[in-house]
Formats: structure tokens, sequence, C-alpha cells
């Protein structure tokens, strides 16, 4: 299928999308059929697929099935059900979402379109992962995979887990051509270390280890291949906006119902 300047936005279940035609909803795993403006979600499940992996490679299944069967020769974007790049770090509207000519425009001089860094005072890469998602020997079984599939990437691997800072979420835009690149180094990286790593004693958020490496594993092609980037704040449709947290605390209302992600301590 060719495709030209598409944002894939990744679910597994029914939500609400733009309405601008640049957002495409891409539907992961093998739930009954979701529908959009009356037609059914282009799912994961076809062609060449990975979409039975979906409990252990969270939106890459998605990320694989894009790689596999889209052709373009525009740009290629990833974001989330809930979570998408805006212009506006204070507001959850649809209308500040990032549009064609802001991408455009991003990547006339850069490679990259990714959220903003997540940055810790106390914390490394290596230590927030073993703190909150995983196991901390996932990682030394990582560094192993690399090292026989991609040796020149050990040293930046090494970097980025001792860094402070990094891209999370998976959310990306660029080219197809770049897309496909990383995909091709990615997979060939994840693949290997399913192959090694032993899920048997890890609980259901932790199986989704593939989905939270390979977080890591962009920052680490990012830096070794010397990708230019532009950030957009990252905003929860599902969450309050920044504005109203603010209305709510000015006027002595406490109790949100949940706390926004940019609240939250990282």
């Amino acid at each position: 299928m060719f495709v030209n300047n598409k944002i894939y936005v990744v679910t597994h279940k029914q939500a609400e999308f733009p309405r601008d035609p640049l957002y495409c909803p891409i539907q992961v795993g093998f739930g009954n059929e979701l529908f959009w403006n009356d037609a059914p979600i282009i799912r994961d499940n076809s062609g060449d697929n990975i979409s039975a992996k979906n409990s252990t490679f969270c939106e890459l299944t998605a990320v694989y099935w894009l790689w596999k069967n889209i052709a373009s020769d525009g740009f290629i974007g990833i974001e989330h059900y809930r979570r998408y790049l805006s212009t506006n770090r204070f507001s959850n509207s649809y209308k500040y979402f990032l549009k064609e000519d802001d991408i455009l425009s991003a990547l006339s001089y850069c490679d990259f379109v990714l959220p903003e860094q997540y940055i810790w005072k106390n914390r490394t890469v290596f230590s927030n992962y073993a703190l909150s998602v995983g196991h901390e020997t996932d990682l030394g079984v990582l560094r192993d995979t690399i090292s026989n599939k991609s040796k020149e990437y050990v040293e930046t691997y090494d970097a980025v887990l001792n860094s402070g800072s990094a891209y999370y979420c998976n959310m990306l835009i660029c080219s197809k051509q770049l897309f496909d690149s990383y995909c091709e180094w990615l997979f060939k990286i994840l693949f290997e270390f399913e192959n090694i790593v032993d899920l048997s004693d890890y609980s259901k958020s932790q199986k989704r280890i593939f989905g939270y490496v390979s977080e890591i594993l962009l920052n680490v092609w990012l830096i070794k291949n010397q990708n230019t980037v532009k950030t957009f704040p990252m905003i929860n449709s599902e969450e309050p906006s920044a504005l109203k947290v603010l209305r709510h605390i000015k006027q002595g209302k406490y109790n949100m119902p949940y706390t926004p992600d940019w609240l939250k301590t990282k």
C-alpha cells in the first residue's frame, strides 16, 4: 500500500481520533474490530505481521506492520490513541495537534520529530528501567544481544543507560526511508533478544519488555547515527488540560479526577 505523509494512531480500543485526514488509526492485536468514521480501522494482523506478539511488543506490532506493508516517499508518524504531539503544552484540544505543515517545516531541517525528553535529577535511564518497569538483568541481556548483532552500537548503548534523560513513549515522525532503516535495525535486535530473555517469572506488565526496551533503543539509534531532532510537547487527550488543572488549584479544587502526566514525578 502506498501512502504519503500520514501519522498512524495506535489503539487497542474504541476512542476519539483527530478529524484531520493526516491522522489514521491503526488497531493492534486480535480484539473485536474497531470503527472510525463508519469504516473499519486498519489492523496490524494482515500481510506480513507480528500482531500475535502484541502483549509483549506493545505498539511495536503496529510499527512492524507499517514497516512491512506501507510504502511512502513522504513522512510517517507513530502516536497513541491518547498521546499526541501538540503545539500547545497547556491544552489538549485537537486544534493544537501537529498539522502537516508543522511537520514538513520541522523535517526540512531535522531528521526526527519527537516528544520532549524525560529528564531526571536522581535517576539514570538504567535505574529508571530497573525501578519502574523491568529487571535490571534485562538490560545486561540486551547489551549482550547488541554486542552480537550490532557491536558498533554497544558504546552508545552504555552511554544512554548512564544518561539522566531520554526520549520515551515510542512516538516519532520521520521520512519513511529513515523509518525503514531504523526498523530494520530495531527488530533485528529485538527478535534476537526475544530468543534469549526468559519471561517465565515476569508479571503481565513486565512481559511488555520489548516495548519498554525499544524506547531505550531509539535513543541509541539517534545518538549513534547523529540524527537531528525537533521536539514538541506531548499531551494526553484523556486528561485535564494544564489550564484546567491550574484553574482548579486557583479555586481551591484539588481533587482532580486523575493527575496529568506533566504533574507526575518522573
